[in-house]
């Protein structure tokens, strides 16, 4: 009985760590993160340390019956990790109007877009867009 206990947490610990695998995948394909949410990534990586430290607490003190927690927690960790990294990469990528105090003007790549015209406007937003390959 306890070996089958042990076989059905690997291959819990191999299933979960594998369902990452798509997202990740897509993630660099596409070069975009935005489809998934921020929260999502943050409450799975707390939620990933949790169980680690769980984990680790347990295996100091003698109890070796949770190694499948443990590593499946930890590749849940470092792909969320991943995805949290890219998000803010994302985000600083795609931050390309700039807000200038000391003259209270908006810029895009030295432009002032306070005198633009709306059609000046429409071709900026469509450039922002396809640079950051969500216009195809």
């Amino acid at each position: 009985m306890i070996l089958l206990g042990n076989i059905c947490g690997y291959v819990g610990a191999f299933l979960i760590i594998i369902f990452l695998i798509p997202q990740l995948y897509l993630m660099f394909k596409k070069k975009s993160i935005s489809d998934v949410s921020l929260l999502m990534i943050i409450m799975l990586s707390t939620a990933s340390f949790g169980w680690i430290t769980f984990s680790i607490y347990n295996l100091v003190n003698g109890d070796n019956s949770v190694i499948q927690i443990l590593i499946t927690n930890s590749s849940i960790a470092f792909s969320t990790l991943t995805m949290l990294v890219y998000k803010w990469y994302q985000y600083n990528r795609d931050k390309k109007i700039v807000y200038n105090l000391e003259n209270n003007k908006y810029f895009y790549k030295d432009k002032n877009i306070n005198t633009c015209t709306l059609n000046e406007l429409l071709l900026i937003e469509a450039e922002i867009l396809n640079e950051s390959g969500r216009l195809k």
